[in-house]
């Protein structure tokens, strides 16, 4: 599995705990925000854009996830349509960019309201490539 925008490893946390059998290789540009307390889960320093994806992901398939700044959408959306490596995907995106997702399956949505701090607008959980149940 690979994240891209780790910060505090909230969403990193949770996927260790239920898919423990999971490997997490995650990104974060900024350390002072990473996790210390994930033993099991890689992190690389940097920004996400200046990767080498080949050795990164190392020819394995991966799911790619993310709650990661915004403006890194757009190259998220690239990788996941252009390396094979990546075979599904699940990121938060704002309401606004569902047009920029077409053909991706949206999961659920939260109010601005409900992030601290809050935000603006209504923001969507979407997946590509993955056999979920709904």
């Amino acid at each position: 599995m690979l994240e891209i925008g780790v910060g505090a490893g909230n969403l990193t946390r949770v996927i260790a705990e239920f898919v423990p059998q999971s490997r997490i290789t995650g990104i974060e540009l900024d350390e002072s925000l990473l996790p210390h307390d994930l033993p099991d889960c890689r992190f690389l320093l940097g920004d996400a854009r200046e990767f080498d994806y080949t050795t990164v992901l190392d020819g394995k398939p991966h799911l790619l996830i993310a709650n990661a700044p915004y403006s890194l959408l757009d190259f998220i959306r690239q990788c996941v349509l252009t390396r094979p490596e990546i075979v599904g995907a699940v990121l938060m995106i704002p309401e606004r960019r569902m047009t920029d997702f077409a053909g991706w399956c949206m999961r659920f949505g939260l109010p601005g309201t409900e992030f601290d701090p809050p935000a603006t607008g209504w923001h969507l959980v979407v997946e590509k490539g993955l056999p979920l149940s709904r």
